[in-house]
């Protein structure tokens, strides 16, 4: 799921990069909700995207 938004954030539609609630529209399109069911917050696709990868 974080690696989809970081996908979807980093590359651009109609050439604008897209913002974080476009992100998290996406992101529930494709199945991915919060704990609560909604759609995720502009805060937390924020924090997903600063999210370091981890080493495997």
């Amino acid at each position: 799921m974080v690696a989809l938004a970081k996908k979807l954030h980093r590359y651009p539609i109609y050439g604008k990069r897209r913002s974080l609630n476009d992100v998290a529209e996406e992101l529930a399109k494709a199945g991915y909700m919060s704990s609560t069911g909604k759609p995720f917050a502009r805060i937390a696709i924020s924090r997903m995207l600063e999210r370091k990868p981890v080493a495997e």
